[in-house]
């Protein structure tokens, strides 16, 4: 016992250094995106950490183009000093142009990635992505920059959870289409997300704007923080803060062209323009906000229709609901459902600030 615990902690030291050369002889590929290039072909970019002793992170950019997406990725390794590795990927980012003609080709390069984790979110760049990935967010590094911006929009603004492995569950699924959110530039060094793209099928083909973000989340996520200011009929404004949500969809069974959608919001008012408020107050923006809601996500079931998106999953649901339904003669009456949506609303006073 006493000769094997000298060659185990041997081996284990010896481990730990060769992992450390391995790691030091490689470039981590934190960011991605790709764009269409002007010859026809692709233009890909990698953003790659740079981490020097008490001093703030940089970052190291490189992108190159392809005729197809292999001769992409060979001709970015050509220009890297060592091996790119894009096992801690965090964000790939997409440009508007390839949003609309498709990239899950790319897609299909990272699920075949082992190294590659679920958790990798996905957005489109207004514009380029390459010009996303390469501006200055100051020390936080790009990469991190970016993954934290949509992280904490999701857990506490009006974008739906969303990462690769869902992207292609999505995909993969018969009766639900993918959503992501929009990148775009708000100059000296500084970023926004500007709406939600919807697709159909491989492609980008609308996009719900940013100020109707909050309703895309009621009707395909829940939320647990949410804030929304509200305008009442006589002008007066409340501002509704910790929302939380559950949405529930159903399908009539004896036919399934008639679905209904039903939503349960509630939150808290900490702030009132208005002199006092009271319950007749609170009776009034609880019907405000129920009308609203109602109002703008019929108005989405609308569009979604016209574009022949179905980023709620009302297919899917069809498909588990009615026995023997044929999802293909289904899909053909989609733009004819009749869409039926209940909003139940409930605000409490909380700290209100005249």
């Amino acid at each position: 016992m006493k000769k094997i615990l000298p060659v185990c902690l041997l081996l284990l030291f010896t481990a730990g250094c060769m992992q450390k050369e391995v790691i030091d002889e490689v470039n981590f590929v934190m960011g991605f995106g790709v764009d269409k290039a002007e010859n026809g072909g692709f233009t890909g970019t990698d953003v790659i950490p740079v981490y020097l002793k008490d001093q703030p992170v940089q970052t190291e950019i490189i992108t190159d183009t392809g005729k197809y997406y292999r001769e992409m990725f060979i001709n970015l390794q050509k220009q890297s000093s060592n091996p790119l590795v894009y096992g801690k990927l965090e964000v790939a980012l997409f440009g508007e142009d390839m949003a609309k003609e498709g990239f899950y080709d790319v897609i299909d390069t990272f699920q075949r990635d082992a190294s590659i984790g679920s958790n990798v979110f996905l957005a489109v760049a207004r514009g380029k992505a390459s010009e996303v990935l390469q501006a200055d967010y100051g020390t936080q590094g790009t990469a991190d920059y970016l993954y934290n911006m949509i992280r904490q929009n999701i857990e506490t603004r009006d974008v739906p959870r969303n990462n690769l492995h869902l992207f292609l569950y999505n995909y993969y699924s018969e009766g639900k289409d993918n959503f992501l959110p929009i990148f775009n530039s708000a100059g000296e060094g500084k970023l926004e997300i500007d709406g939600m793209a919807l697709f159909h099928n491989k492609k980008m083909v609308g996009e719900i704007p940013v100020d109707d973000m909050m309703f895309f989340k009621l009707l395909t996520d829940e939320y647990t923080k949410g804030n929304y200011n509200l305008v009442l009929p006589n002008g007066k404004v409340s501002s509704i803060k910790t929302i939380s949500s559950d949405s529930k969809l159903k399908i009539d069974k004896k036919n399934p062209n008639k679905v209904f959608i039903s939503m349960k919001v509630t939150g808290s008012i900490p702030e009132y323009s208005g002199k006092k408020l009271t319950p007749k107050v609170l009776a009034t923006i609880e019907k405000t906000f129920k009308k609203i809601i109602e109002k703008k996500t019929n108005e989405m079931i609308t569009q979604f229709k016209e574009l022949n998106t179905d980023p709620i999953g009302i297919g899917e649901k069809a498909k588990h609901t009615v026995r023997g339904l044929n999802l293909s003669e289904w899909k053909k009456n989609y733009h004819n459902l009749d869409v039926t949506i209940k909003a139940d609303v409930e605000v409490s006073e909380s700290g209100v600030v005249e």
